[in-house]
């Protein structure tokens, strides 16, 4: 059996139709969390965030933040002046894949200025914690990703 040119061009064409239909109906169902539901809050505030990100650089090595897989947790360690301090803050985990697993914990550092977060909640993949804290009035925020 011998196919003729024009009908091996009209199967071409009709296959083509019905990838992109496939690809259209893929990309449709696909779930996208590019931008955050309160974007535009975000950006109003972002000045703020810039100058408290700022303000925690110019603290140098004096905030570490060290993931432990031994003991499945988040070791943070804050020292300012001579001694520690005692602070409450909160850690916010993101999951850049899945706005869905994002959640945040509240801590409390010791008279050492050190405190384990507990990853109970964590699933295997690539995390970024942020750790806000106040002291004195003033703000501090301390980012860093880690694959967990």
């Amino acid at each position: 059996m011998k196919i003729s040119i024009p009908v091996i061009i009209v199967i071409t064409f009709v296959a083509f139709a019905v990838m992109i239909g496939y690809f259209v109906v893929v990309a449709m169902r696909s779930e996208v969390n590019l931008v955050s539901q309160d974007y535009y809050q975000k950006e109003l505030l972002h000045d703020d965030y810039m100058k408290t990100i700022a303000r925690t650089d110019a603290l140098g090595d004096k905030i570490k933040i060290i993931l432990n897989r031994e003991q499945k947790s988040i070791d943070v360690s804050l020292l300012f002046g001579d001694k520690p301090m005692i602070t409450k803050g909160k850690a916010l985990f993101y999951r850049p894949s899945s706005s869905k697993l994002d959640f945040e914990q509240e801590f409390i550092t010791d008279d050492k200025g050190f405190c384990a977060i507990p990853l109970t909640r964590l699933v295997n993949g690539n995390w970024k914690i942020g750790l806000e804290f106040e002291i004195d009035g003033k703000k501090y925020l301390k980012e860093t990703t880690f694959n967990y």
